[in-house]
């Protein structure tokens, strides 16, 4: 009887045991501080690596200055941070070699998490930037249930395109009309030619036909392409700092502002 007692005993400490380290696991985890940036950076300039020949988000004015979202985006987190940024045009082929040969701390040029390189040689950002397709729409809420006898405008043979002739094969009919770009299928929107566009937030830049009284409209995200930046794999303190910062910016809305700059009538409801 005393064996089995002491068994019995045992038994119950362990499950006690369990249970505690269940409980504990299930505690929320306390945040970690961000990262001094005094002590993440040992230059005291921020080396930003872009692609400078992608309006709207980096490129070269006619004075020869680089400009763009990106641009300013990047400028502010250095004042953030209390650092200035060292702005380093990279060709599109060269931007992963310049973080992982250290010639830039952090490359910021509309890169998307790419699994052959993440984790391995380098690491990405939560997103700043969603450049994923859009639905616009004049007098209503453009929702997918709502596309039954539009007519939606979109760039012939893009992935929205594709992404429309799916829709159109399990959601009630509706007529795609297709331009040969998407600036075309804007103007198309914008004059009232078709009832709803399906475009990139890009084509809301410089694209908008200034002839055309701008009408006021509602956009719904349906696709996601998010832009990310790139730190070398090693620089984890760098990451958070950066993700971080950006949380910052997207809480307080001056990440919003920047991008309400360069794209005035991109505003998807979040």
């Amino acid at each position: 009887m005393a064996r089995s007692t002491n068994t019995w005993r045992r038994v119950g400490l362990i499950v006690a045991g369990v249970v505690l380290i269940l409980a504990i696991a299930r505690l929320p985890l306390a945040p970690r501080p961000t990262p001094d940036p005094s002590q993440v950076l040992t230059n005291p300039i921020l080396r930003v690596g872009l692609q400078a020949d992608r309006k709207p988000f980096a490129y070269i004015n006619e004075q020869g200055e680089m400009i763009g979202l990106e641009v300013d985006l990047m400028r502010l987190i250095g004042e953030v941070w209390g650092i200035e940024s060292a702005l380093i045009p990279i060709g599109a082929d060269g931007l992963y070699d310049a973080v992982t040969s250290n010639q830039v701390d952090v490359v910021v040029a509309g890169l998307q998490p790419n699994s052959l390189y993440d984790g391995k040689s380098v690491r990405y950002t939560r997103q700043y930037f969603d450049n994923g397709y859009l639905l616009l729409s004049k007098d209503d809420s453009p929702r997918l249930e709502g596309l039954a006898g539009k007519r939606v405008a979109v760039q012939f043979g893009s992935e929205g395109h594709q992404l429309l002739q799916r829709w159109q094969r399990r959601l009630k009919p509706f007529e795609i009309a297709p331009y040969e770009l998407e600036s075309i299928a804007l103007n198309a929107f914008q004059m009232g030619v078709v009832d709803w566009a399906l475009l990139q937030p890009t084509t809301l830049s410089d694209t908008l036909n200034p002839k055309i009284a701008r009408a006021e409209w509602q956009s719904q995200q349906v696709t996601h392409v998010w832009y990310t930046m790139v730190v070398v794999e090693q620089r984890a303190d760098l990451l958070q700092l950066l993700n971080d910062t950006l949380h910052t910016l997207d809480q307080d809305s001056r990440l919003d502002m920047i991008v309400a700059e360069w794209l005035p009538y991109y505003a998807p409801q979040k």
